[in-house]
């Protein structure tokens, strides 16, 4: 669905059932503004405080605010209800990435990449944790890793351009080139 359309469709839903978890969590899903967007997520939580969808959201809403703490003891609630939570698992990550815990952040990530192996989210936010701790070889092979999981996705497109860009110029065209060739 579009934006508009998905919008008018949570709001029916909501008029229909307005103390239901799932609907107000996936309406602050929708919320462009951030303070509003927690604010759905609350409602959620208290409509269902086992929704851990609830607690994911107030988890990643807390971390764009810049609130580390709360944001990974959320995140990890959410994860003691979902532990198969790839979702879940990733946000973690982006927490101790965000804190500056880099190498817990890529341990995370490698775990989680290794239960996922056919999501690419990982391979993308190990390219970012590489590309901050400044090690090229582990950020262009987690890219090419990305690449080859969703060639089509514009992300993995502006990673590789994050690493051509970094501050070490050495560029291994061959191998880029081969990957590049074997995506397309």
């Amino acid at each position: 669905l579009r934006k508009d359309e998905a919008l008018r469709e949570a709001d029916e839903r909501l008029a229909r059932e307005p103390a239901r978890a799932e609907w107000l969590y996936l309406r602050g899903r929708l919320e462009e503004d951030p303070a509003l967007q927690a604010e759905w997520f609350e409602r959620s939580l208290r409509a269902d405080p086992d929704l851990a969808w609830a607690r994911y959201g107030l988890g990643i809403a807390a971390l764009r605010a810049g609130d580390v703490a709360r944001g990974e003891r959320l995140l990890e609630e959410a994860l003691r209800a979902e532990p198969d939570s790839a979702e879940f698992l990733l946000g973690l990550a982006v927490a101790a990435h965000q804190a500056g815990r880099l190498e817990e952040a890529r341990e995370r990530t490698l775990r989680a990449a290794a239960r996922f192996p056919a999501d690419a989210r990982f391979a993308r936010a190990l390219v970012s944790i590489e590309l901050q701790a400044a090690d090229r070889d582990a950020a262009f092979l987690q890219a090419l890793r990305a690449l080859q999981a969703e060639p089509l996705d514009p992300a993995i497109y502006d990673l590789l351009l994050d690493w051509l860009h970094a501050d070490d110029r050495r560029i291994d065209l061959a191998a880029l080139d081969h990957a590049l060739v074997r995506v397309s």
